[in-house]
């Protein structure tokens, strides 16, 4: 009997503890969910270099300014808004698949303008039969291909490139 009391003791501590880990998480996550709400209406600034270049993925619902050196090549990505890049600054969308889970795709969407800075680099999409995506397994032959989507202006001041 006193066996019994014991593992009785320990399944319901046991279950005590997962369900305030769940209920702990769960609030966190809550939490989370409504920091990153009000972060996304303001405008998100990607910062990056090119040995650890920043990455754009998702939804940003307030433009996006670039700082540095960022990639697209998480998810596909929408822009809602201006998509700005600093002076001297680069963006990369020109890979097809998502490289940082392995699964999925990716692909840069603009609803809004793009602005290229001074010195700035934007290299919009990517065609097997043109422009190899700079993902694809065989650069020699390629097959993969991610067209960038814009739906407003394009404007520059002298980009590089």
């Amino acid at each position: 009997m006193t066996i019994f009391l014991k593992r009785r003791t320990r399944t319901l501590f046991s279950l005590a503890v997962v369900s305030g880990l769940i209920l702990s998480t769960l609030v966190s996550t809550l939490a989370v969910s409504a920091g990153s709400a009000s972060a996304s209406s303001r405008r998100v600034v990607c910062v990056g270099t090119t040995q650890s270049p920043g990455v754009l993925a998702g939804k940003y619902r307030s433009g996006v300014k670039i700082e540095g050196v960022c990639a697209v090549n998480g998810d596909p990505t929408v822009v809602h808004g201006e998509l700005t890049l600093a002076p001297g600054s680069a963006l990369v969308a020109a890979f097809a698949l998502n490289d940082l889970t392995g699964k999925g795709v990716s692909k840069l969407t603009v609803l809004g303008g793009i602005t290229v800075g001074n010195g700035a680099t934007l290299i919009l999409g990517c065609d097997a039969s043109s422009f190899p995506c700079v993902d694809d397994p065989s650069q020699s032959a390629p097959t993969l291909s991610s067209p960038g989507v814009l739906r407003g202006n394009l404007n520059e001041d002298r980009p590089w490139g």
